[in-house]
């Protein structure tokens, strides 16, 4: 299971939102389910066995995301939800927009122990979180870029070839899983198909040289055969025209005659 697949509570309760008018927002009752959503979330993560580090990122992301999403519904809620945010309450803190992207660009290189939590900071800036970066669209897309191709590559060089994107993020347009098969097979069957082909050109230029070695041997053959034929042929010719010669320079006759 991955990180994102832990916190898929706190997803599915960020993806409810938009179908929430603002004046069905109970403020109280929906922050207390994100705080029991996170709580479960990371609880589910320590199960599966990823380090505190990971689940608390995760939980601060999302924290993060979840203070923005709110803030910008309305100003009844946002002077509401001001009184208690989500990352004063876990994290002690109500200015985690610079500190999540400064621990967002610390993942941003595409190395398989950064995977999960990449996989939670994409999601959560697909879901509204820009923080710091409000003012500058531009830097926000360029970060999601960076997660992304990262992701990209990671995924194509992870060691388990079973772990893709799960289906609680659709970003990347693929879910479950595909068997995919160790690089080291890969290449040997490459090459396995590279010696065939090999030796199928050697065999057909083999059965080309050996025809034309043939025809080539045949043509001379054949040519020896006509020269001779035409020498034997040509001393009765040789022998005609010096008893015609004679016969003119005695008879003073010409040949045509």
């Amino acid at each position: 299971m991955l990180l994102i697949q832990c916190f898929q509570s706190v997803v599915s309760l960020v993806e409810d939102l938009a179908h929430l008018d603002k004046e069905e927002i109970a403020v109280g009752p929906l922050r207390d389910s994100f705080v029991e959503a996170i709580n479960a979330s990371a609880r589910n993560a320590s199960e599966e066995g990823f380090k505190e580090r990971q689940i608390e990122s995760a939980k601060f992301a999302y924290a993060v995301m979840i203070d923005e999403v709110m803030l910008t519904r309305s100003e009844i809620i946002e002077l509401e939800w001001k009184t208690n945010l989500l990352q004063e309450k876990f994290f002690g803190t109500i200015t985690g927009g610079d500190r999540v992207f400064s621990q967002m660009r610390e993942s941003l290189d595409p190395l398989p122990a950064n995977y999960d939590i990449q996989l939670v900071y994409l999601n959560c800036l697909d879901s509204g979180l820009v923080a710091s970066l409000h003012k500058d669209s531009a830097s926000v897309d360029a970060v999601k870029y960076r997660l992304r191709e990262s992701i990209q590559m990671t995924r194509r060089t992870m060691i388990n070839p079973d772990r893709l994107c799960p289906s609680a993020y659709h970003g990347l347009g693929e879910k479950g899983t595909v068997k995919r098969h160790p690089r080291k097979s890969g290449l040997v069957t490459a090459n396995l198909i590279g010696l065939i082909g090999l030796v199928g050109v050697y065999l057909y230029f083999s059965q080309t040289i050996e025809k034309t070695l043939t025809v080539t041997a045949d043509s001379i053959f054949l040519g020896q055969s006509g020269q001779s034929e035409s020498t034997e042929a040509k001393p009765p010719n040789q022998l005609m025209e010096l008893i015609q010669s004679m016969s003119s320079g005695v008879f003073g006759k010409s040949p045509e005659e």
